[in-house]
Order: structure tokens, then C-alpha cells, then sequence
């Protein structure tokens, strides 16, 4: 089985505040799974991925359209949480550094054999191409490209572009 942090489940359920009736749909199915509401759970202890999966496309029909679209503003939102919970060595200060960074957090944010831990295939500053392996089935399209996208809105960068190159892998550019 494979799991993921807490604070993910929150982000979501936060984004969700404004949908009372989606957020009580989204809650009852966390506490039948879980036992939980997305503010009892722990922001740093880690839950069935799949329960994650199913919350998120909860919010994803609570706003209709594009799912993969939904996702990648939830990919945005992903870095920004976690300099709210757990912040960042001070080290990090380009976007090359937040991206290697993020393959570091990645690893760490999941448990479960199928993690597979990023491969760079190019790293240097201004491109990075990187298999970015989802965790598991069903893992939503568009979020992990929302992840290097909210990477370079958090350093400052408006033009960067992320695209999906080969099966998994992004070439992330600014």
C-alpha cells in the first residue's frame, strides 16, 4: 500500500471551504475511510493514497471541467503547503535547487514500496528534464506538472513551462 501526508488531504479539503455541500461529501467519505475529517487529520502522519486519490476527484467534480486542469492548481498549491507545514532548509534559492528539492520531498511526503524516486535526465539551471513516476494507479493527471509550476511561481518565475515529454517525463524549463 502506498500513503501520503496528511497536510495533502487538508490542502484539498481547504480548497474545498468554499463548497460546504462537496466538503461535507469529501469529509463523510474521509471519516468512513478513515475515521477523520480533514482538519483531525495529522498534517505530518500518512494515509492510504487511494482514500487521497478519491478525495481529490470529489473536488475535482465540485467544480466540473477539465479534471487534469483541477489538478494542476492543486499541483500549485502543493509547495506553497509545504512552506506553510514543515518550511524549507535555507539553502533553496533557484528553481534548479527547489526541483532537486522536490524529488527529495517527494520521496519523503509518500510511503510505500511503489515510490519510485525521481531520475534526472538533464539538471542544470534554466532546464531540467526528470521521470517524475506517479506513486500509484489512478494518480490525477496534471498535478505533478501543477508541482514544478507552483515551484516556479514560489521562486518568482512567471514564464516557466513544464511539458510532458515521454511516458512520466517532464522537461521543466525558465
Amino acid at each position: 500500500m502506498v500513503e501520503i501526508q496528511g497536510k495533502f488531504f487538508t490542502l484539498i479539503g481547504m480548497l474545498m471551504s468554499n463548497k460546504p455541500e462537496h466538503l461535507e461529501k469529501a469529509n463523510a467519505y474521509l471519516e468512513s475511510e478513515i475515521g477523520l475529517t480533514h482538519l483531525e487529520l495529522d498534517p505530518e502522519d500518512f494515509y492510504d493514497i487511494t482514500v487521497w486519490v478519491r478525495y481529490l476527484e470529489i473536488y475535482q467534480e465540485s467544480l466540473g471541467g477539465n479534471k487534469a486542469e483541477v489538478a494542476k492548481s492543486v499541483g500549485k498549491r502543493i509547495y506553497p503547503t509545504v512552506k506553510r507545514t514543515s518550511g524549507f532548509p535555507p539553502h533553496l534559492k533557484t528553481p534548479l535547487d527547489f526541483i532537486l528539492f522536490e524529488a527529495e520531498g517527494f520521496k519523503g511526503a509518500h510511503l510505500g514500496d511503489n515510490i519510485k524516486q525521481r531520475t534526472f535526465l538533464k539538471k542544470e539551471e534554466g532546464l531540467v528534464e526528470v521521470v517524475a513516476t506517479p506513486p500509484c494507479v489512478g494518480y490525477p493527471e496534471g498535478l505533478i506538472e501543477g508541482v514544478y509550476l507552483g515551484i516556479m511561481e514560489l521562486c518568482g518565475i512567471k514564464n516557466g513551462k513544464v511539458s510532458l515529454i515521454g511516458a512520466d517525463t517532464f522537461r521543466v524549463e525558465w
